[in-house]
């Protein structure tokens, strides 16, 4: 059986010609012609198959076929556009299950695409072996004297032929290595090679452990990660603890009829477009990049293939199968539960996927809590450990017993009971209509490994959200608040002491995704009903404590108590938990200098926005965009007597100084009582909450990335010189070209400049002046 030459062994290439020698007595000859390693090397593309098959084939190493996918490059070859539209315009015709049916053309088009393939590749080294022969003429010819312009025209000819076969062999490359050429530099196809041989051989698996001996006959290899993941995805226990709870929060009636609406082209061809476009793709092969490029053609298919599952609510049997790919969780990863499931799904699945998801996004914000700050729209990732790190500090600096509990879930995607997940929704008010949308995505998949990129034979599903789909963290957003709603409960019933702030503020928990963090006052109450509520949830959903994974901490308190709990739950201690969860808090912190870094960015959320319904103090919120109104008019501060009114009131009275102890007198308090007046008269007040404004950002709303632009503006230096970026020339001529019209090329006399000592800075060339960007490029050249 060929193999598929996506996937090289690790092995040195002295070793494959050596299996080549011994297995193929046809390539004997070609071995000799190699007479030294550099040549090899230039020759090994076009023998590759013959090599890779002896190798694999004589060592054992032979883990099966590798599955079809869609290379972009494929898109620029002549006859590539007409091989497909008349190879989807002659696909047999389906017309009982649109679904089917458009899976059916799917596989009609790999075979076309597999076979014309075959042959391209075939003209393609063809092509360049005689290209080369061509250009090693040309130049004999050259070398005799013969520069005649005709063979200086038809040797440029054939390098832009060769180039363009190297541009193409590059693209290809580059997808596999998952390399973006404008950033990672020249078109380069060594470059390539060594990035895909460096993360094929950080990825590939060798063989595992098997109750303490080393397996790696690749069928057994197969087996055990099989039987594995088949079991992490069985069927759970039957029975399960239920929720009796009602939520507070639901969807409205106009709400869940607009989640069940009907789906539209415009609405189709966005969840297309919203996927990237070379992503690894799943058991069909096909990216993105296909769907775009070919969306006239194929249009009418997908969206009827879609809404015949938004009409009838089912994915037949092997249309939502899905690739698990290995990534492995630590160094030399040699146990099947060292590795990671990421599942890559099916192009139509996920366009039906991206659908499910981008409406549920729409009234996530509804639904879930603010101590969640994951996947919700208009909230900030930062937004919890900013939170904990405040609550830290007061903690220490009031002399507060507090308990932080980090809790990790055991395989918390993987774990997930279907069931549990329809009580969630049913209990958040969606229709009966979009649960059943929701557990046909379920109950349809079905999965096989690939390792080392060939697949195991499939299994189905029968729990578990996989990663790597839209609709995954979506759904286990909603399943983690209702752990919020449980544990806050506990919390109203007394049973749980959070931390309290203030009359306002009284902190329990909070969450990102799958990490949970629970804080509280450091109690053997709080830590036995925290437990409690875990396993209760966890009986009921699926997720169970990782006790080896999870961290206690205590603030505060004594060693040797927080070793004790420690000890008595099974979980790990840290006593650096503000260090091995906010490293980049602190280290943002050293990049503006000093202690009061954060009162620097503080400022960056000043002045207050004002509103009609706001408690912003008028003499000394800093509102007011000119600074703080007691320091910009401190004498009417002198003369008033309520010194905490709101802007509100102090507005929307008919003279500032009716609250005065006194009238404003002639002079500088005249003054000053003028100017205040106009400030007055010139703000006005909105029917709404007041709110920070982020000065950093035009609409006011905090961003990350406004942060960092800032950093990266004071930290770096200002380059007043506009770049001109041609993309018709080499990346490489383009970095030389900015070089030397910011005078940044490593000329003798920069380098001098930097303060390395070299022996002259005259230039090497002409001897006649000193080696600067400008006399390079002026004189010597």
């Amino acid at each position: 059986m060929p193999i598929d030459k996506e996937s090289p062994p690790s092995l040195s290439l002295k070793m494959m010609v050596l299996n080549a020698k011994r297995s193929h007595s046809d390539v004997d000859g070609q071995v000799k012609e190699m007479v030294s390693l550099v040549n090899l090397k230039k020759r090994f593309v076009m023998r590759f198959d013959v090599v890779k098959i002896s190798y694999l084939g004589e060592l054992g190493y032979d883990y099966g076929p590798i599955p079809f996918r869609f290379y972009r490059y494929w898109l620029e070859v002549d006859g590539f556009d007409k091989l497909v539209r008349d190879s989807w315009n002659v696909a047999p015709v389906n017309k009982k299950n649109a679904i089917r049916n458009f899976m059916g053309k799917l596989k009609f088009l790999k075979d076309r695409i597999r076979s014309w393939l075959s042959i391209h590749r075939s003209n393609s080294r063809g092509e360049i072996y005689f290209l080369k022969e061509e250009l090693r003429s040309c130049d004999e010819v050259i070398d005799k004297g013969d520069c005649s312009n005709e063979v200086i025209h038809k040797r440029t000819e054939i390098l832009n032929k060769i180039h363009q076969v190297n541009n193409i062999q590059a693209s290809e490359i580059a997808q596999k290595a998952k390399i973006k050429w404008a950033i990672e530099g020249d078109e380069n196809v060594k470059f390539f090679h060594g990035m895909l041989n460096k993360k094929r051989n950080q990825s590939n698996i060798r063989g595992i452990m098997v109750n303490g001996t080393w397996v790696d006959d690749p069928v057994q290899v197969k087996r055990e990660f099989f039987e594995h993941f088949r079991g992490r995805f069985d069927k759970p226990s039957v029975n399960r603890a239920c929720i009796d709870t009602p939520f507070p929060v639901s969807l409205s009636i106009d709400q869940k009829e607009d989640m069940e609406r009907r789906i539209s082209k415009e609405e189709v061809k966005r969840a297309v477009w919203d996927c990237g476009v070379d992503k690894s793709p799943g058991p069909d092969g096909f990216s993105f990049s296909f769907y775009r490029h070919f969306w006239p053609v194929i249009e009418k298919d997908v969206f009827e293939a879609v809404d015949y599952f938004f009409m009838y609510g089912e994915i037949p049997n092997g249309c939502n199968s899905n690739f698990i790919a290995l990534i492995p969780k630590i160094l030399d990863a040699n146990m099947v539960k060292d590795f990671r499931p990421i599942s890559l799904i099916g192009s139509l699945y996920k366009i039906i996927a991206k659908i499910l998801a981008n409406r549920l996004v729409g009234v996530l914000g509804d639904l879930v809590n603010e101590v969640q700050s994951a996947f919700v729209a208009d909230r900030q990732i930062l937004d919890g450990p900013f939170i904990l790190d405040e609550v830290l500090q007061w903690c220490r600096r009031k002399k507060k017993h507090a308990l932080i509990f980090k809790v990790d879930f055991e395989k918390a995607f993987d774990s997930v009971r279907w069931d549990f997940v329809d009580d969630v929704l049913n209990k958040f008010g969606f229709g009966e209509r979009w649960r059943t949308w929701i557990q046909s995505c379920l109950r349809s998949s079905r999965g096989s490994i690939l390792v080392n990129g060939s697949p195991t034979e499939e299994f189905q599903f029968f729990r578990g959200l996989k990663q790597g789909d839209p609709l995954s963290p979506f759904l286990f957003i909603l399943i983690m608040e209702s752990l919020h709603i449980s544990f806050q409960r506990v919390v109203d019933a007394g049973l749980f002491t959070g931390i309290k702030i203030n009359s306002m503020v009284n902190l329990s928990h909070l969450f990102y995704a799958d990490d949970a963090i629970f804080l509280g006052q450091w109690s053997e109450l709080n830590i036995d009903s925290l437990v409690r509520v875990l396993d209760c949830f966890f009986r009921a959903s699926g997720l169970r404590i990782n006790m080896c994974k999870s961290k206690i901490m205590g603030v505060n308190v004594e060693d040797g108590m927080v070793k004790n709990a420690a000890s008595k739950l099974g979980v790990s201690l840290s006593l650096r938990l503000h260090q091995s969860l906010y490293f980049g808090y602190e280290c943002w912190g050293k990049l503006c200098h000093g202690k009061q870094a954060w009162k620097k960015w503080w400022t960056r959320l000043h002045p207050i926005e004002v509103g009609g319904l706001g408690d912003t103090r008028f003499w000394v919120d800093n509102w007011y965009e000119g600074g703080v109104i007691k320091e910009l008019f401190p004498r009417m501060f002198a003369l008033e007597l309520n010194k905490n009114a709101t802007v509100s009131l102090k507005l929307n009275v008919s003279s500032l100084d009716n609250s005065f102890r006194r009238k404003a007198r002639s002079g500088i308090e005249e003054m000053q009582l003028n100017s205040l007046a106009e400030i007055s008269r010139m703000t006005t007040l909105v029917p709404c909450e007041d709110r920070y404004v982020w000065t950093l950002e035009s609409d006011g709303v905090f961003s990350v990335a406004s942060i960092r632009k800032e950093i990266d503006g004071n930290r770096f230096q200002d380059v007043s010189l506009p770049t001109r970026w041609v993309k018709s020339v080499p990346i490489k001529m383009n970095i030389i070209a900015w070089k030397v019209k910011s005078n940044a090329l490593p000329t003798r006399f920069n380098i001098s400049r930097r303060g390395m000592d070299i022996d002259s800075i005259v230039c090497p060339i002409c001897n006649a002046g000193v080696e600067s960007t400008n006399h390079f490029f002026s004189n010597a050249l």
